[in-house]
């Protein structure tokens, strides 16, 4: 049966979506989402910098404490930006500007200044990482395939045999230490925060791991099946990962988009999720409620109990959008009826200091024209904790100001770079923002080759666990905990009322899932049909045929159980779902069930023999009569 009341923990962009498509999926359920912040968000946020003193020519700059751009590969983001209609707010990076085109690294050791990572025959030629990157490419399809399985120790000692490695040891043994030390570290790096040794090749970057495959264990070899097209399968234009989504013109929209964002920062979009959540009347958003323990009882149903610091609430299901390990904390502990869940604790996470810069000169006065750079992994490893080094930590640094277009000429007076600290470094930082930025300053006139001005605004976070790291076996290890939540039979089984999703569960991505019972199948308009007759009629009856010839059996049988109690012809409307095949398919997901479907006033939804059955009971008679649908006595002739 569909839920009756789903809370939702965490109001970052993994619980925010999750409440929204919940909501929509389930619009008979109460969707109540828990936020231990007094806002919505979690990581994203986006602040608005005021520049100026004379109020008449005052800039706004946009800085991010957490993303500042996303990718267009992302349907699910799509379809949030369509159904949110924020298409107006969207700022998007051309693939052909330079900052898609140029990306750099910062390699001391190799020369002074930034290297560029060459995307042209002529860059390729000039660029002082040619050596490293034709010996790569020319030696890796000589190597015999050499993959073979890795033996992982998990946190509790015990050892694994995992289809897995890490990304330090796929571009290893198939491109050479330095690749992966050069390219793969910092490409962790950018994405992770994170060490290529502990980071699983499968979780994070499956492209790799499947082109090897393809390749018949040559990477060379898939990449070039994969240009020529071979074994390339069909895929529907609005289709990812087996979900249709609805994506209106925006897919469109990004035709040649590199990244984008929006007006007002990323924010935007967790703040129109929000708004759009408020505005719904199934959905309580509860801010500023830390959820302390989720029970479940030993009674005949396993009820489940969620208590926060305000209240208790006892939902039929839950879904839990937090990082694996507080939600560990807070789960039943070991011992008690609820069966315990495995791998929570399996994976660590990076912590990372973002510093914003504000420079009062134009862009081009500062940088090269691009995206931006990132730094490697030192060659004889990160340093001990025991180290102060002069300069901190250092991961990469963002050109915010050739990142996304100016939303306005004035912004290009202005220069703004993001600096991203920490991760796999285990010295601390700086435990002043004055200092911090001293010694970032000083890194910064190293990278770009020359003395940079004081900057005029400047922003810090540091932002404690916020990237888990899926380690090597984190496909196998997600697949045993999902087993164990769909269990349905046992002492203390979850059978699916508990679903965990988020970065910490599919790797990290900004938006990677939703509930299992929030797949959206269903189209706007197909909703909007479902939802406008539900609403109008105060009996609807989706069947099989018409009232005068069903075409199934239990179609029949509700027809004549609705002739019985005397519905009236005009507070009864009927739709054949055989004529209709986006309405057929469409119902199934509004209602996860099969015909007919009878609601009566939005109260209930029956199906298959139920209407039968509450007909037996007498609890359809009474709905019937309670929403003045019968009269509370049938005249005679009837």
């Amino acid at each position: 049966m569909p839920p009756r009341h789903i809370a939702v923990l965490g109001g970052g962009l993994t619980g925010l979506s999750s409440a929204f498509h919940l909501s929509r999926r389930f619009p008979f359920a109460r969707i109540t989402l828990l936020e231990k912040q007094n806002r919505p968000g979690g990581w994203v946020r986006s602040e608005q910098v005021q520049l100026g003193t004379n109020e008449d020519t005052t800039t706004s700059l946009t800085v991010e404490a957490g993303p500042r751009t996303l990718r267009p590969n992302s349907k699910a983001v799509l379809e949030l930006v369509n159904l949110l209609d924020l298409k107006s707010e969207l700022l998007t990076t051309p693939r052909s500007s330079p900052a898609a085109r140029n990306r750099f690294l910062y390699l001391p050791d190799v020369q002074s200044g930034l290297t560029d990572i060459p995307t042209s025959m002529f860059g390729f030629l000039r660029s002082p990482i040619r050596g490293l990157l034709l010996s790569a490419i020319f030696t890796e399809p000589l190597r015999s395939p050499n993959r073979v399985p890795t033996q992982y120790v998990n946190v509790d000692g015990s050892k694994r045999i995992y289809q897995d490695e890490s990304l330090d040891n796929f571009l290893s043994r198939r491109f050479g230490p330095e690749v992966a030390r050069v390219l793969g570290s910092a490409l962790c790096h950018g994405v992770y925060a994170a060490d290529s040794r502990r980071l699983s090749v499968r979780a994070a970057f499956p492209v790799l791991y499947n082109l090897e495959e393809k390749g018949n264990g040559r990477v060379v070899f898939g990449i070039l099946k994969d240009i020529l097209g071979v074994g390339a399968g069909k895929k529907s234009r609005h289709a990812e990962g087996g979900q249709m989504y609805d994506l209106g013109d925006v897919e469109q929209l990004m035709q040649g988009v590199s990244v984008y964002s929006f007006c007002g920062g990323v924010q935007t979009l967790t703040d129109a999720l929000a708004k759009a959540l408020a505005a719904t009347s199934n959905v309580e958003l509860c801010y500023g409620q830390d959820v302390k323990e989720i029970e479940m009882y030993e009674d005949e149903n396993s009820s489940l109990a969620i208590h926060t610091t305000v209240q208790t609430l006892k939902p039929t299901h839950v879904v839990s959008s937090i990082p694996l390990p507080l939600l560990n904390a807070i789960l039943p502990p070991s011992g008690s009826y609820a069966r315990p869940l495995p791998h929570l604790t399996a994976n660590p996470s990076s912590s990372v200091t973002v510093l914003s810069l504000v420079f009062a000169v134009p862009s081009n006065t500062v940088h090269p024209a691009g995206f931006g750079y990132l730094i490697p992994r030192p060659r004889g490893g990160y340093p001990p904790p025991t180290d102060v080094p002069t300069r901190p930590g250092i991961l990469g640094t963002v050109f915010d100001s050739c990142a996304l277009p100016f939303k306005s000429n004035s912004e290009s007076e202005y220069t703004k770079l993001t600096v991203m600290l920490g991760g796999p470094y285990p010295s601390p930082l700086p435990e002043t923002d004055y200092e911090l930025i001293t010694r970032v300053l000083a890194h910064l006139a190293e990278s770009l080759l020359q003395p940079l001005p004081d900057p005029i605004a400047t922003r810090v976070w540091r932002h404690v666990d916020c990237i888990p790291t899926p380690g090597v076996g984190h496909l196998e290890r997600m697949k045993e905990l999902k087993n164990v939540l769909e269990e349905e039979s046992g002492r203390g089984a979850w059978r699916g009322r508990l679903e965990v999703v988020g970065a910490g569960v599919g790797g990290y991505s900004i938006i990677r899932s939703a509930a299992p019972f929030a797949h959206r199948h269903l189209t706007t308009k197909a909703r909007a049909l479902i939802q406008e007759a539900i609403a109008e009629h105060p009996v609807v009856l989706f069947m099989k045929g018409t009232p005068k010839v069903p075409e199934c059996g239990f179609s029949r049988a509700v027809v004549q159980v609705l002739e019985l109690h005397g519905v009236p012809e005009e507070k009864l409307k009927t739709y054949n779902v055989l004529s209709d095949p986006e309405l057929r398919s469409g119902i199934k997901e509004f209602s996860e069930s099969w015909f007919p479907l009878l609601p009566v006033n939005l109260n209930i939804t029956h199906t298959l023999s139920s209407p039968i059955s509450v007909h037996q009971s007498g609890e359809l008679e009474k709905l019937l009569i309670d929403n003045k649908v019968i009269p509370e006595e049938l005249p005679e002739d009837k």
